[in-house]
């Protein structure tokens, strides 16, 4: 019964051409081709994944068209094709294959076509957005009191250094309208900011170094996540020098070694002091034998580099010889 419809089919097929000898019939096309592609949109900087499928008869080679949109000129890969299996439920008469072309790091929307044997796809296009990416950094610096810095604004900020218990406000200028973002400090702790527009903020003080924290560097970036939810890409990673208040230096210069007190009691002291952000006030501190510890105020303007001189009376404190 099969083979009486193939055969009644020809004839009709045969007989429609004898009616029509003037038509131009087209053979029937042989080799049936299809791309396997996400739809998208891609954030540039993706790979895209283009797969061909061929069925019916197969050639030795595909060839990719490729273009940016709004180009004119095609870019052409010839690509093997490789034949595959049907999975074992499938009955299939035909033959397939397919070839694949993986396009690194696209920057833009672009369109693509394929051909093999007869086979031609239409034109596919595909969209290509750009994730946010930070344009500016303004780094506005608040010093801790006690160093008698004034505040100070970095317009073009990047990297930070700066004492501890520096407070830090950090504003990021983004190129697309923000749904989030945060300031992550060593890939480990995040920071959400405010957002408003295209611009992130966040504030936050700089601690003091750990006892096993030899540099004070650390790291930083700004994460931003646009309104599209989409999250910018390969963030640039600045510096954080974190600087202590190192400890004042000060030496007794007059006498400056052991000695024999004086009939009188009374000495002349000497005092060099110094102190990366200024000296504010120089005590003397003593003790007598195994006695208390005194504390007696030297007269000193506050300053970074501090130099006196000061008379020491000691007749009031019942001296003995050897004491």
């Amino acid at each position: 019964i099969l083979f009486i419809g193939l055969l009644h089919q020809t004839l009709v097929d045969v007989g429609h051409r004898w009616l029509h000898p003037t038509l131009v019939f087209s053979p029937p096309q042989r080799t049936h081709i299809a791309f396997d592609v996400k739809p998208g949109p891609y954030i540039a900087g993706d790979d895209v994944d283009i797969r061909i499928h061929l069925n019916g008869d197969i050639p030795s080679s595909a060839t990719l068209r490729r273009r940016h949109t709004g180009e004119e000129t095609w870019l052409e890969e010839e690509l093997l094709t490789e034949t595959t299996s049907p999975a074992s439920s499938q009955v299939t008469t035909e033959d397939s294959a397919q070839a694949r072309y993986v396009w690194r790091d696209i920057q833009q929307s672009f369109e693509i076509q394929a051909s093999a044997g007869d086979g031609l796809t239409q034109v596919q296009q595909l969209t290509v957005i750009d994730p946010p990416v930070v344009t500016g950094l303004r780094l506005e610096y608040d010093y801790p009191p006690y160093s008698g810095l004034p505040p100070r604004v970095e317009a073009e900020g990047g990297d930070i250094r700066a004492l501890a218990g520096t407070r830090i406000r950090l504003t990021a200028a983004s190129t697309k309208m923000l749904a989030s973002a945060e300031l992550v400090l060593d890939d480990s702790l995040s920071i959400p900011a405010d957002v408003v527009d295209r611009h992130a903020t966040v504030e936050w003080t700089l601690p003091r170094r750990s006892s096993g924290d030899s540099s004070g560097v650390r790291r930083y970036h700004i994460r931003l996540v646009d309104i599209s939810r989409i999250e910018n890409r390969d963030p640039i990673h600045y510096a954080i020098e974190i600087l202590d208040d190192e400890s004042p230096v000060v030496a007794i210069s007059v006498p400056g070694h052991d000695s024999d007190l004086p009939e009188s009691e009374r000495i002349a002291l000497g005092v060099e002091a110094s102190d990366d952000f200024g000296v504010a006030r120089v005590d003397l501190v003593y003790r007598i034998n195994s006695g208390e510890t005194h504390r007696r105020r030297l007269s000193a303007p506050p300053s970074q580099q501090v130099s006196l001189r000061s008379p020491w009376d000691l007749t009031g404190n019942d001296l003995l010889p050897e004491d």
